[in-house]
């Protein structure tokens, strides 16, 4: 479904910034944790987000 689809780019597109983040050796290993379980928190409110307005929104009838 269409909510399904864009959850699965949400989570897509924290992996790929989760994924620079742990590979960043520009900065301490504390801090790339850090940016780690921020990013992770910011995906699930941003998936919770999805879903909410998902359900929120009216439904309209598509036209062949």
């Amino acid at each position: 479904s269409r909510l399904s689809m864009s959850v699965q780019d949400i989570r897509l597109d924290y992996a790929d910034r989760i994924y620079s983040v742990k590979h960043d050796t520009s900065i301490s290993h504390k801090q790339r944790r850090q940016k780690v379980r921020d990013l992770k928190k910011e995906r699930d409110k941003a998936v919770q987000d999805e879903i909410r307005n998902y359900y929120k929104k009216p439904v309209t009838q598509q036209e062949s």
